[in-house]
């Protein structure tokens, strides 16, 4: 589910020049004369994690003043601030692997090293895997018409989009767009990472004395659920995933039973679902997913992973057990987005560890408390969440998933052969 929470010094780490305080950041401070001649090199790496695989929007407003500019990088390096803090071509977006760069430069570089400006003015798009002007897919796409002067000391707000159906991303600055750029799956392969999750980082890099402010850095990104009506199987029997209480034990795909140790819900009215249809659930006709499952028609959120058991997946990925968000699976017969429905609540539940269990006897995923779920809770469910697993604020790699989730390429392969072939998704 859409939420937006304003990310901070609480839920990043600095590194370099850069410090804060709650949620401003000061990635540089000109009054620091940097020994040598170096430049100045100020991130902010942040531990939200979200999948390119779902919109997002990142907000922010920056104050630069006698800088060179910063960047918004998305990356998947968990090493964090370390990784941003190399000086790519006088802003640090060329330290790390798989990742890429929106840069607001306010320097023109010498076109001796590749730079193709024709402005000190301008943004682009780069690859941090590659010569920030010369990438291997001709990603760079400076734009020198900018509708405001970067370094005039003055705060601008920029907006970076993610669209996940055309896979394009759009930047703005004070609400006009001055970038897009579309990317084929094989780009996001080569510079992004299989599964398409990323972390948001923000790094500036200066030869100038300068100063860059950051502060109402904001991110919406998606949720997971499960209707609320759905029949989940427990050691007390089938119990409806609306009636289940924290305690309650859930049968799971191990054989064993597990407690449930929270709960989460959101109903979504016509309203929005009739704004944003991607809230719309995906229905999964009962006998779809292969041997009679599920027993009746169930709705998940778009997101929600269904457990794949094949030959078929075994061939792709060398595993025969595997997780799938339902949306991939609309290309099967029986499996569609729900647009008939006015209203639809969404449940969640939490175990210790992330569970395979079984809605309308199907096997189905309990939530993966990555980042980018957390994302979608209220400020109490995360106070919550982290008061019984204090850890989730600790450890990023600490919740392992119950089974493998494919690369988007490789759901795509596994889906499109199960169709081809008219093979259900659980046929092992």
């Amino acid at each position: 589910m859409p939420s937006t929470i304003i990310l901070n010094t609480e839920n990043g780490t600095l590194n370099g020049d850069a410090t804060g305080a709650g949620d401003d950041l000061d990635l540089l401070d000109g009054s620091v004369e940097e020994p040598g001649g170096d430049p100045s090199i100020g991130s902010a790496f942040y531990n939200q994690q979200i999948s390119l695989n779902e919109d997002f929007t990142f907000t922010l407003n920056a104050t630069l003043t006698g800088a060179d500019g910063f960047a918004v990088v998305l990356h998947n390096d968990a090493d964090g601030a370390n990784a941003l803090g190399g000086v790519g071509r006088q802003i640090g977006t060329g330290g790390i692997d798989d990742g890429i760069g929106i840069e607001f430069d306010t320097f023109l570089n010498n076109a001796a090293t590749g730079g193709d400006e024709t402005s000190d003015n301008h943004s682009h798009i780069v690859d941090t895997d590659g010569n920030i002007f010369q990438s291997s897919s001709g990603i760079s796409a400076p734009n020198n018409a900018l509708p405001v002067d970067l370094n005039d000391g003055n705060e601008h707000s920029y907006v970076i989009s993610w669209d996940a159906s055309s896979r394009t991303m759009t930047w703005s600055i004070e609400g006009t767009q001055v970038g897009s750029r579309t990317f084929t799956e094989a780009e996001l392969d080569s510079f992004l990472t299989d599964d398409r999750s990323v972390f948001i980082g923000l790094t500036s890099g200066n030869f100038l004395d300068g100063d860059t402010q950051i502060s109402d850095a904001t991110l919406t990104a998606t949720f997971v659920f499960i209707q609320g009506d759905a029949m989940i199987a427990t050691d007390q029997g089938q119990v409806a995933i609306k009636d289940l209480s924290v305690g309650d034990r859930v049968l799971t795909d191990s054989g064993e039973y597990e407690a449930i140790r929270w709960i989460g819900s959101r109903v979504v009215k016509l309203e929005e679902l009739l704004a944003n249809p991607k809230l719309l659930p995906v229905r999964i006709q009962a006998g779809a997913l292969g041997r009679a499952l599920p027993a009746k028609d169930l709705l998940v959120s778009r997101q929600h992973r269904m457990k794949v058991s094949s030959k078929i997946a075994q061939r792709v990925t060398e595993s025969q057990d595997v997780l799938i968000p339902a949306f991939r699976l609309t290309e099967l017969p029986g499996i569609e987005v729900a647009d008939d429905v006015k209203e639809v609540s969404y449940f969640h539940i939490l175990c210790d560890r992330h569970e395979v269990i079984f809605a309308e006897s199907a096997p189905t995923e309990t939530m993966l408390p990555g980042a980018q779920a957390m994302l979608s809770l209220t400020a109490a469910q995360r106070e919550e969440i982290l008061t019984i697993f204090p850890e989730l604020c600790l450890e990023i790699g600490h919740w392992k998933p119950a089974f493998p989730i494919p690369s988007a390429q490789h759901q795509k392969r596994i889906v499109e052969r199960h169709g081809r072939n008219e093979k259900p998704i659980l046929t092992l």
